[in-house]
């Protein structure tokens, strides 16, 4: 996935490396296997542990995963101030120095392609997304779409059980809050400073959530977003590290057993958490509490192209 994220400088990632932990010799290339070295030791301090979390939150609507990534091609160093390892505010804050730097822009003619599994109660009764199988009480589906700065192409079957695209435009106002289906033009009205974006978010609440629920719900949408530009990336993580109550893990996995930096936040006796991937500062997952238990979303692949399959678009059934 790392390989293929739109809009990866190896300059930048190169850069980045050598403020964490100067090179013996200047001059020498940064190759695969000494970032990873280089990683290794900056996290050594606090080994993984085990992606486990016993209530997890997560809007899994279809049309908000859809629309959802965040590739960020730098990599991060994370400065321990207290034992049990860095804060939630302190990877924040240095995430949103990266996000700031660089990342992708899907520009005219481009589409991001994503693929994710999704993880949610199989509830009798309720219709299972196209492609979802069930596995007891949970019903898995891989799922795959292809995003502009306007529209999302989501991979379903028509009812001829045939493969076909779902076009779903992206409507939503960010003065109502609809952060998460904004098109490009939308989330371009939004302020990048992070007080004024704190403050925007706080007078145009994203459904009925207020307070710290309202900023984290509403800031994790945009990091989601993969047609939001650095500046605004930058802006939603710094406001998330100013925003008081959050927590995480700095040294953990991901669903798939991958490193990650969780950041939770508590309400209501139930936790949403996002995972970013401390290599790419991208969100890999985000999980929690949805209709009839909990359920996870996890980014697989992510990767910029120039077409759409060739596919049929979707028709109502008759």
């Amino acid at each position: 996935m790392r390989d293929n994220l739109p809009g990866a400088s190896e300059t930048d990632v190169d850069e980045l490396l050598r403020r964490l932990q100067p090179p013996a010799d200047p001059t020498s290339a940064w190759d695969d296997t000494t970032r990873h070295a280089v990683l290794a030791t900056i996290l050594a301090e606090d080994p993984p542990t085990p992606h486990r979390l016993p209530s997890r939150r997560v809007g899994l609507g279809l049309v908000a995963c859809a629309a959802a990534t965040v590739p960020l091609a730098l990599s991060i160093g994370l400065p321990s101030h207290a034992p049990g390892g860095p804060s939630p505010a302190a990877a924040l804050d240095r995430l949103a120095t990266i996000a700031g730097a660089t990342g992708p822009v899907i520009g005219p003619g481009q589409y991001l392609h994503r693929t994710y599994i999704t993880d949610v109660p199989y509830i009798v009764g309720v219709p299972m997304t196209p492609g979802a199988v069930r596995h007891g009480d949970r019903a898995v589906s891989d799922e795959e779409s292809w995003s502009d700065q306007t529209r999302v192409w989501v991979r379903s079957t028509g009812p001829d059980a045939r493969p076909c695209l779902e076009v779903v435009p992206l409507r939503g106002h960010v003065a109502d809050g609809r952060y998460d289906v904004a098109s490009a033009s939308q989330l371009a009205t939004l302020p990048t400073d992070p007080t004024q974006l704190a403050s925007y978010i706080d007078e145009h609440p994203d459904g009925g959530n207020h307070g710290t629920t309202n900023t984290y719900a509403a800031a994790t949408d945009l990091l989601w977003s993969g047609i939001a530009t650095p500046q605004l990336r930058s802006a939603a993580l710094n406001v998330l590290a100013q925003t008081p109550g959050l927590g995480g893990d700095e040294h953990t996995t991901d669903d798939r057993g991958r490193p990650a930096i969780r950041i939770d936040h508590d309400a209501d006796g139930a936790t949403q958490s996002v995972w970013f991937d401390p290599i790419t500062a991208q969100i890999t997952e985000t999980a929690g509490p949805t209709e009839g238990g909990h359920g996870s979303t996890t980014l697989t692949d992510s990767n910029a192209t120039d077409s759409l399959p060739d596919l049929p678009l979707c028709t109502p059934a008759t």
